[in-house]
């Protein structure tokens, strides 16, 4: 998708793709920008 991960905390997609199991919206924002902040190309 071209749509923005941060602004679907509630897919079951990026859920899947970060594997952390059931967590909030929250969790997974959170674990998305911290991906984000390590991200090295």
């Amino acid at each position: 998708r071209k749509t923005n991960p941060f602004l679907r905390p509630f897919s079951e997609e990026i859920r899947k793709s970060l594997n952390l199991g059931q967590v909030s919206d929250v969790e997974i924002f959170a674990a998305l920008r911290e991906r984000k902040d390590h991200f090295k190309v």
